[in-house]
């Protein structure tokens, strides 16, 4: 092992303006060559500046003390200056050396900015302890350490596993059909747009680990404006001429260990660290093949297929395992086969991989750049900093490449076929749970693979001619000892033992770990201990005085609720088909009972049934063919079923409750029927103007779509948990504040007198005194030692904030207090106050150390001002689908010859009635047209603005003006339609509806504003109610809605 470290860009350095200095000044100074020229450029400026910023955190920090020590007792106005310019110099070096432990901690949940620094550290040095390799066994079984060529023995084996051997794929590649039609080929080879690479590059965690370039995603990130087309070009270019430039398609590969101590080469799993670049590249294209990959792999792979869950088919294989352990009876007698692939991305063969994407019909020009993705291929084998020899494979993908699951599961294509091949052939025989199951042959979940078929010696035969097929095609290779086979209970154990032996597999026993989860569960211990704040109310909302902690049961209940969702909503899914057939043939699963003899996998989801109960309602569409009485299809939230008793409703469905053609109520007959109740409700369910086939809608989710949190608030809100007390305004704004998470727990802890004050602690049986230690003299309980003790009145006195005149006045009371008459930054200095006087009590108690008001009060103003300035998002990466332009807080005129129009909506809560409004402005920002709308029906805020931006693209579409700006106030109208996910709501409905209408108008985008920015058309949205259905003019809008117009025209 030899060379130097290389270089590896710190994303501390992105806290000092000179690192943005540096980086631009290279890029003006290599302008116009490649951007490989120019990142070289940037390694070697920002390799020898950064030397100065990370090299020396010990040095920097020692003397940004030593001069405070020197500074702190002087008086006079330059030392008091110098004071505080040193300590923000101390404050942000030890900010750079968070963040640089941070980045090498990989602890992605958890943000800096809190001197987390220990931490971060600690984790690092566990991470490289773990992942150190001190010696290994080589072939003959013997250690060799690294002075004794444990190098050599690295290198060799990767050597031998990427060279390739002859491969025989035509019995295998032969079985494939093609699936990629024409019009999917069609998008793979479109020009690469911004926004495409844009979405790539800010898809990478910050932190991620470079490749041997060193550069991180941060650096491109945070210098997007820099490099941003460069980036763009450089993909551009790979996708017009299929070749990679420079060294962009070498990789770092990592070795990180399975288990705690490896002893042998395959114990550990290489991991590939990809240049940036490389993987932009690679991410672009992984994202167009993501939308087709749903329709080209079965069912049989749910693992990294978009609208798939893998634990769809961890439910159907421990179906299909219950159904093995229940089969006592019957000549038939089944076996599943669990198969480790050994090494499965390292082994895969190109050639086969080459022939699979040709044979399911990719074009040539794409399957040309993803086998330029593989083959150019470099790896260079590091440890500790160190890089080994550079190996070129001859076959494999790798690990960290995120087109390299896509490929992996194109592969598993073959073995599906023939799978396939084999059944139709009568060879194989696949397992059927129930009547009118479907049968179940194989599941996969990415590189592991489950069989089943039965349990004889002629299927036994003919799987291990399968699996050996298989290997000669694809390079992959079963690891038959880490293999195991799970027989049905009325299997013959002479049968057992010829099959285990032939296959050399192990038999598993009911106590075996299937599909890595164990098949019992345990009973949590009850608490010894008592607690100083009660469980169940920890578990209230945050708004109430709780902490919102999860209660795991209702958590648990919610998480299962998701997969009897999509048995609910996914019929024709390989698991809903087989929980039909096996536990509701008849019904749904909101009508399914718990059955005889269920697994343990459907008692689990049954559990769940009440709370999807809870939340599913039908979408209601013209000619909808649900029934009027029995199914949830009001869009109430408590009881959505009819309470109507009409004989003529038993056989009535929703579909006739309508006008013919119309696509509206038929009012006369709901009059004539219904109580007032229920047509107040009817009208308020919006109907789908295009004929569609009746679906299920999540109730509590704008897109219409089952969440797990929604979900658990409903069982909180059910069980009086969470909702049950009028929010307290206090507790909301205290959480909302800015200020660090610890200090609004001290408070939380006052509010709830949970303060191990020395009186609280009595009364919970600790044997203390209950003077204060700090004055000596009162007894200590929560509001002396925050407010009455002379030390902290004193600080409030110097922070200009009132204690209370009343003895008896509780710490909440005092809070509510403060937080009602206070603005924003006095209530957070109040609060990093009463943390900064807790502090000093406890120095007080545990180190016996004195501190004076001035010194107190000092130290919260500081504190706060360097945790407010810390908290600059310098890695923060935009995900919130707005875009640069977005959130505009004054109107601004269009360019010349172009138009605005601002759109917005009221609800009228009253009158159970909804309005729009909207106003199209010239470039002077004179008022073309404005027009409002009042509807009838009881709808969201957010559908009412969806509706009113749906009205006004077609407006816009009726007007025929070009290039225009639609602007509304709503965040989440904005970013649903630029985001292409589907949704099940009427919500969704009209979302689609404006997606239509947008690319059908040329010239046409829409903004999202403030509603400062939005005013004009808020108050004619307002004025709806009292001016419905009006066009207006310049000459003719009312004067209540005149000077709205006015102030945004002198604008």
């Amino acid at each position: 092992m030899g060379g130097t470290r290389s270089f590896k860009f710190e994303n501390a350095w992105l806290k000092e303006p000179m690192c943005f200095q540096i980086i631009q000044g290279c890029w003006e100074e290599t302008n116009g060559e490649d951007i490989w020229a120019k990142q070289q450029l940037c390694v070697d400026k920002l390799g020898e500046w950064g030397k100065t910023i990370t090299g020396n955190f010990k040095r920097r920090i020692n003397a940004c003390k030593r001069e405070l020590d020197l500074l702190k007792h002087r008086r006079d106005g330059v030392s008091v200056e110098r004071y505080k310019e040193v300590k923000k110099q101390l404050l942000k070096v030890i900010d750079q050396k968070e963040t640089y432990w941070k980045q090498r901690a990989k602890q992605f949940w958890l943000k800096e900015g809190d001197q987390n620094t220990k931490y971060f550290h600690a984790a690092a040095n566990t991470r490289r302890r773990t992942n150190s390799i001190h010696q290994l066994k080589n072939e003959q079984g013997v250690d060799v350490p690294w002075n004794s060529g444990l190098e050599m023995v690295i290198t060799d084996y990767f050597t031998q596993l990427f060279s390739s051997s002859s491969s025989i794929t035509q019995p295998v590649v032969d079985c494939v059909d093609r699936m990629v039609k024409p019009e999917m080929n069609e998008t793979f080879l479109l020009t690469v747009t911004e926004d495409e690479v844009r979405t790539a590059i800010f898809g990478m965690h910050p932190d991620k680990s470079p490749g041997p370039d060193g550069l991180t995603p941060a650096f491109y990130q945070k210098n997007w404006a820099v490099v941003g087309m460069d980036v763009v070009k450089l993909v551009q270019r790979f996708f017009t001429s299929g070749k990679f430039e420079n060294d962009i398609n070498k990789a770092n590969v990592v070795l990180i260990p399975k288990k705690r101590n490896p002893e042998r080469m395959a114990d550990l799993r290489p991991i590939a660290l990809c240049n940036v670049l490389y993987k932009t590249i690679t991410k672009v294209m992984s994202n167009r093949l993501k939308p087709i990959m749903d329709r080209i792999v079965s069912q049989h792979q749910s693992a990294f297929i978009p609208g798939r869950l893998i634990t769809d088919n961890i439910m159907v294989s421990f179906e299909v395992l219950h159904y093995l352990k229940r089969k006592r009876r019957g000549k038939e007698s089944f076996m599943a086969l669990k198969l480790d692939m050994s090494k499965a991305y390292d082994r895969i063969e190109w050639k086969y991989l080459e022939e699979i994407l040709l044979r399911l019909g990719f074009e040539a020009g794409w399957i040309a750049l993803m086998m330029e993705c593989v083959r150019s291929a470099s790896y260079l084998i590091v440890h500790g900093g160190k890089t080994m020899s550079p190996i070129i494979p001859q076959r494999g993908i790798r690990q960290g490449d995120p087109l390299s699951p896509y490929i992996f599961i194109l592969c598993a294509k073959g073995f599906s076929a023939l799978i396939k091949k084999y059944e139709l052939r009568g060879w194989l025989h696949r397992c059927k749970v129930a009547n009118g199951a479907p049968r179940v042959s194989h599941m996969l979940f990415a590189d592991d693979s489950y069989l089943y078929c039965k349990a004889t010696m002629e299927e036994a035969l003919k799987v291990r001619e399968l699996l050996t097929l298989f290997e000669q095609a694809s390079g992959q290779q079963v690891n038959f000892g880490k293999s195991f086979i799970f027989y049905s209970t009325n299997t013959n154990l002479a049968i057992r033992n010829s099959i285990g032996s032939f296959l050399q597999m192990v038999v598993a026993d009911e106590n075996s770990m299937y599909l890595g989860l164990p098949s019992t569960m345990g009973r949590n211990k009850n608490a010894v201990l008592g607690y100083l704040k009660e469980k169940e109310k920890l578990c209230q909302h945050k708004s109430v005085g709780g902490l919102s902690f999860r209660n795991l049961r209702d958590h648990n209940i919610a998480l299962l609720g998701k997969q009897g969702w999509r048995l609910l909503t996914n019929g024709n899914s390989l698991v809903s088909r087989i929980f039909k057939a096996r536990y509701y043939p008849n019904g749904t699963y909101l009508s399914a009972s718990i059955g005889n003899n269920p697994s343990f996998i459907w008692q689990s989801i049954f559990e769940a049934q009440k709370v999807v109960k809870m939340g599913a309602r039908w979408r209601i569409g013209i000619d909808s063919q649900v029934s009027v009485k029995g199914e949830p299809w009001l869009s109430l939230e408590e009881n959505p079923f009819i309470t109507s008793t009409h004989p003529v409703l038993d056989s009535v469905v929703v579909g006739n409750l309508m006008e013919i053609g119309s696509g509206s109520w038929d009012m006369e007959l709901l009059q004539d029927v219904f109580n007032s109740r229920d047509i107040a409700a009817i009208t308020a369910v919006p109907i789908l103007q295009v004929a569609a086939v009746d679906s299920f809608t999540w109730h509590f989710e704008l897109s219409g779509i089952y969440s797990v949190k929604s979900a658990f608030h409903l069982l909180q809100k059910e069980k009086g948990a969470w909702d049950t007390v009028e929010a307290s305004k206090f507790w909301n704004e205290l959480w909302r504040l800015k200020i660090p998470p610890k200090i609004k727990n001290l408070i939380w802890r006052g509010g709830t007198n949970c303060l191990p004050t020395k009186v609280q602690l009595i009364t919970k049986r600790v044997h203390v005194d209950s003077l204060c230690p700090v004055c000596d003299s009162h007894n200590e309980t929560i509001m002396h030692v925050l407010a009455f003790c002379p030390i902290a009145a004193q600080c409030w006195e110097k922070a200009a904030i009132r204690i209370p005149t009343q003895q008896d006045t509780s710490f909440l009371d005092w809070c509510v207090s403060i937080f009602s008459s206070a603005n924003t930054t006095t209530c957070s200095l109040f609060c990093v106050l009463c943390w900064s006087i807790w502090g000093a009590r406890n120095d007080k108690v545990w180190k016996n150390k004195n501190s004076n008001a001035s010194f107190i009060f000092a130290f919260a103003v500081c504190y706060l001002e360097q945790w407010t300035s810390a908290q600059a998002p310098y890695l923060e990466t935009s995900r919130t689908g707005l875009l640069a332009g977005d959130g505009n807080d004054r109107w601004c005129a269009p360019n010349a010859n172009e138009t605005k129009v601002n759109v917005d909506a009221s609800i009228f809560g009253s009158s159970q009635e909804y309005g729009y409004g909207m106003v199209a402005r010239d470039e002077h920002g004179f008022m073309l047209e404005a027009t409002s709308r009042l509807c009838h029906g009881c709808v969201r805020p957010e559908l009412a603005e969806a509706i009113g931006v749906r009205e006004a693209l077609s407006w816009i579409k009726d007007k025929q003006w070009p290039q225009v700006t639609l602007e509304t106030d709503c965040s989440v109208v904005a970013q649903a339609i630029r985001n292409p996910i589907h949704m099940t709501s009427f919500f969704g409905d009209v979302i689609k509806e404006c997606q239509i209408l947008l690319v059908n108008l040329c010239g046409v985008s829409i903004s999202f504003v403030k509603q400062s920015a939005n005013l004009v058309a808020h108050t004619i949205a307002r004025a709806a109610i009292s001016y419905p259905d009006r066009v207006f003019s310049m000459g003719d809008v009312p004067t209540d809605l005149l000077p709205f117009l006015v102030a945004e025209f002198e604008v």
